[in-house]
């Protein structure tokens, strides 16, 4: 059964992948993206000691990001999240050619390691003509893909 909601897929660059069904919920989107990276952006400065120990002392980013992650949720400390409705039949074929889009470099790689969805992607109560979409911002513990996006580009800036 498909999930009712899904988090933003966090893209491996740092962007965003959200599938909209109404166009005039774009300016939704990018406000609830712009609210959530506000809140991540003070989040590196909170957590500033943490990111320059894990440059000077070559600690992987994994093993900083999960501490990071821990000391939130101790913590309690929330961030805006945006929370888009998932409009899509979710399948293990459809997760593995999703997964395979995070990990490729070109678009030709891409196309021959995915695999055809042989079955109606969107689901049945958004293919109506007056569907909409549940697109909603939450205040949540980041989770420890949100830590690991932050902390990748806290590093790139320094």
């Amino acid at each position: 059964m498909a999930p009712t909601s899904t988090k933003v897929w966090p893209a491996e660059q740092g962007g965003k992948m959200v599938p909209l069904l109404q166009a005039d919920r774009l300016a939704d989107c990018i406000i609830g993206c712009a609210v959530e990276n506000t809140d991540i952006e003070m989040l590196l400065c909170d957590f500033s000691d943490d990111i320059k120990t894990a440059k000077s002392a070559q600690v992987s980013s994994d093993a900083v990001a999960k501490k990071v992650q821990a000391r939130l949720a101790t913590t309690n400390i929330k961030i805006n999240t945006l929370n888009v409705e998932n409009l899509y039949v979710d399948t293990d074929r459809s997760r593995k050619n999703r997964e395979t889009w995070r990990k490729v470099k070109s678009l030709r790689e891409g196309k021959i390691a995915t695999h055809l969805v042989e079955h109606d992607r969107i689901q049945s109560r958004f293919r109506q003509a007056a569907a909409t979409q549940k697109i909603e911002r939450t205040q949540e513990i980041p989770d420890l893909a949100v830590v690991n996006r932050l902390l990748l580009h806290s590093l790139a800036r320094a």
